[in-house]
C-alpha cells in the first residue's frame, strides 16, 4: 500500500504546475488546498479551478481537503461569524463537494480573553457541520494556539460542547504546545475517537511566544518518532499531512517529507486498515 501522505500545496509552491512537479517527483498522491495564487480558497482563479477540477476528475492527485480559514475570526465579532456561516462556509462546501473532498477544515474561533467554550461557540460548529453532513463532506476542527480549542484537554471540552455527530478533529501536535512525549501520547489517546487528520511539522517555541518557529523534524520540540509509534499503537488510519511552515518551502518540504518516511521506516509505522 502507498504511504498515507498528503501535503498542504502551498507549502510546495502558489503555482499548481510547480505543486504538481512536486508531487510527482516526491511520489505523493494526496493534498490539501488551503492557499492557491495567492489567494486563499474558495477565492481562487478560474484556471486554477479548472486545474483542480481536472485533478479531482482523474483522482490523483486525490483532493483530501479544503481548508478556507472557516471561524478563524474573533469569537465575539457577530458580523464576522455571519460571514462565515452565510457567505464563507456555503461556498467552501461547494468547492469540497466539486472537487471530491471528504474533508472541510475549520478552527475554533480566536480567543484572546481565554474563555473556555460557549454555546455560542457551540451552535456555530454545529451549523458548520450540519451544511457538511447535508453535502457529504466531515468538518474537520483544527486546534491552534489562542483558538477556543488548542490542547487536548481543550478540545476534548470543544467536542463535549459541539455534542454533534459530524465534528472532529484536525490534531496537530506543535500546536497543542504541548512537548513532553508522554504528555502528548496521554493527550491523544483521549482525543483519538475524535481524530481524522493529522498534520505534520516541527518547531521551538520560544518563551512567551504564541506560536513556535518551524524547522526540521527532527531539529523541534516534538518527538515525531514517539508520536508516530502512539498514533499506530491507536490504530490510525488516516492521512499524515506535510505543513513545512518554514522558508524556502518547497525544498524545506522536500526535507520534512523524507524525514517524516525515514521516521514511518524506523518506528516501523503500519496504518491501520480501518
Amino acid at each position: 500500500m502507498p504511504d498515507r501522505i498528503s501535503i498542504v500545496t502551498d507549502e510546495i509552491s502558489q503555482d499548481l504546475i510547480e505543486c504538481r512537479a512536486f508531487l510527482d517527483a516526491h511520489d505523493l498522491h494526496a493534498v490539501e488546498l488551503r492557499c492557491i495564487g495567492g489567494r486563499r480558497v474558495p477565492d481562487i482563479e478560474a484556471a486554477d479551478l479548472e486545474t483542480l477540477r481536472g485533478w479531482a476528475r482523474s483522482g490523483d492527485p486525490g483532493i483530501l481537503a479544503v481548508s478556507p480559514g472557516l471561524f478563524k475570526c474573533d469569537r465575539d465579532d457577530a458580523a464576522a461569524v455571519r460571514r462565515h456561516l452565510r457567505e464563507l462556509l456555503p461556498r467552501s462546501v461547494e468547492l469540497a463537494r466539486e472537487l471530491d473532498a471528504p474533508y472541510l477544515i475549520a478552527f475554533s474561533f480566536e480567543n484572546a480573553t481565554g474563555r473556555p467554550v460557549d454555546a455560542g461557540v457551540a451552535d456555530a460548529l454545529g451549523g458548520a457541520a450540519d451544511a457538511c453532513a447535508a453535502a457529504g463532506l466531515a468538518l474537520l476542527v483544527e486546534n491552534e494556539p489562542g483558538f477556543v480549542a488548542s490542547t487536548p484537554e481543550e478540545i476534548l471540552a470543544l467536542m463535549r460542547a459541539a455534542d454533534h455527530p459530524n465534528v472532529f478533529v484536525n490534531w496537530d501536535p506543535l500546536n497543542s504546545n504541548l512537548f513532553d512525549p508522554d504528555d502528548l501520547h496521554t493527550g491523544l489517546t483521549r482525543i483519538f475517537p475524535h481524530v481524522r487528520h493529522v498534520h505534520v511539522k516541527n518547531g521551538v517555541l520560544a518563551p512567551g511566544e504564541r506560536f513556535a518557529r518551524c524547522g526540521p523534524l527532527r531539529e523541534g520540540a516534538i518527538d515525531w518518532p514517539a508520536h508516530l509509534e502512539s498514533l499506530a499503537w491507536l490504530g490510525y488510519p488516516g492521512f499524515l499531512g506535510v505543513e513545512t511552515h518554514f522558508e524556502p518551502v518547497r525544498e524545506n518540504s522536500a526535507h520534512v517529507l523524507r524525514e517524516l518516511r525515514e521516521m514511518l521506516d524506523e518506528v516501523g509505522f503500519e496504518w491501520s486498515l480501518e
